[in-house]
């Protein structure tokens, strides 16, 4: 029987919901000591002021394992992790650790704006459990792999934001522990620094070492894990391997709508661009859930230029139901023929792509608004709108040999010449 390196026995987490009881002066105590009846009418019973994050979690994941938590939000996810973390004690049940334990819970915590980067690597080195002398033997490879040698004694209130995540990311990867807590932390930077996280938490797990890991990207999932845990409303619901648990999910769980909308207050982006909205459309501009194989489908997307001197580049990135890479597309040799006019404006630009490439099945879309000089992302979302590819053909029509659903994962129409 392997070791165990982590084993949760009937944890469970209640939290307090609203204006439940608190724990307040030395008068207000005496007071509800002294008046009951107040006290009852001034607090909601505890059953309907509270509710359980978590409710009797028990798993155990060996020595070596890498193991994926997979849910929705709110599913208790993180939530778990701080418990095995000992970050968050538990209302019941308890978690056993066996060796020590490092987290990758939320990038670039401990940091200080006025620190220089190499102030912030002992600082965060030291909060995250790292001796001095470890950092100082790590130092070089943390700095090269975070790519930013000249700027390692500027104050990070200066750094731009994918410069202070890949320091951050650096400094926590390089952890020398038995157990490694992440999540979804690895959307940071751009897509080659994306690569070289996933290359170092390959190295990790090759060491022989448990990583715990939890993400939404279910490509990434699927690539890292041997083994997933699926979470819903604070149970365990699966506990199998990894490609069961994600078709699981994505069949049932997984409900990305065809249309996003944000406000200017609340919409992703900084303060040179925002994204406005995103949605799936037919011909005729509506917003579509589904499509059928053989019409041409378009990715709609408003954003509002705030600030900003060049013509910022769209770049869409296209997926299959289990998150496999299908194509990308970007407008950037299209923006070339307009002249760019440095002003506040909203956008709206559109994507068509033609029927009969799609195959069925449900597809995926991440998207980035990006600025190219200097290379600066904006705007990078995954998971932001997705729609279902259907085939609306009669029985009749697909007789034959070739009707009904065909192997691949696009499905194009060629030419064929004879």
């Amino acid at each position: 029987m392997k070791n165990f390196s982590i084993k949760a026995e009937n944890i469970g987490k209640r939290y307090q919901l609203g204006t439940g009881r608190r724990y307040g002066t030395l008068k207000e105590a005496i007071s509800r000591w002294i008046k009951p009846s107040q006290n009852k009418k001034q607090f909601l019973s505890e059953a309907e002021s509270s509710m359980w994050a978590l409710n009797d979690i028990s798993f155990e994941i060996s020595q070596g394992e890498i193991v994926g938590l997979v849910g929705r939000n709110g599913a208790g996810k993180s939530t778990l992790l701080k418990i095995i973390a000992g970050i968050t004690p538990p209302t019941c049940g308890r978690a056993e650790i066996a060796g020590q334990i490092g987290c990758l819970l939320e990038v670039g915590a401990g940091f200080h704006p006025f620190l220089s980067g190499r102030e912030n690597i002992f600082l965060s080195g030291s909060i995250l459990g790292i001796s001095r002398a470890d950092i100082k033997h790590k130092f070089d490879e943390i700095v090269a792999f975070a790519e930013i040698e000249q700027f390692i004694d500027t104050q990070v209130k200066y750094y731009s934001s994918g410069m202070y995540t890949r320091l951050a990311f650096a400094v926590a990867a390089h952890m020398v522990v038995d157990i490694l807590i992440v999540d979804e932390v690895l959307a940071v930077g751009d897509i080659a620094f994306q690569k070289k996280c996933l290359g170092k938490i390959d190295d990790v797990a090759s060491d022989g070492r448990t990583i715990l890991f939890v993400s939404h990207n279910m490509a990434t999932i699927q690539r890292l894990c041997n083994r997933g845990l699926l979470l819903h409303h604070g149970k365990i619901i699966m506990d199998a391997n990894i490609n069961s648990i994600v078709s699981e999910y994505l069949q049932n769980f997984c409900d990305t709508p065809s249309q996003r909308t944000w406000q200017p207050e609340d919409a992703p982006g900084d303060d040179c661009i925002q994204l406005l909205s995103v949605r799936a459309i037919n011909l005729t501009e509506k917003t579509i859930q589904t499509t059928d194989l053989q019409e041409t489908v378009g990715i709609e997307i408003k954003y509002l230029i705030k600030k900003i001197h060049q013509w910022p580049v769209v770049i869409l990135h296209f997926y299959d139901a289990q998150w496999l890479h299908l194509f990308s597309s970007h407008d950037f040799y299209q923006k070339q023929k307009i002249s760019f006019r440095s002003s506040s404006r909203e956008i709206s630009e559109t994507c068509w792509i033609h029927g009969q490439l799609f195959n069925q099945g449900r597809i995926n879309i991440n998207i980035e608004l990006s600025s190219l000089n200097p290379r600066k992302n904006h705007v990078a979302i995954n998971d932001v709108v997705s729609f279902e590819v259907i085939d609306q053909r009669s029985l009749e029509q697909m007789k034959g040999p070739f009707g009904g659903h065909w192997p691949g994962v696009i499905r194009p129409t060629l030419k064929w010449e004879m």
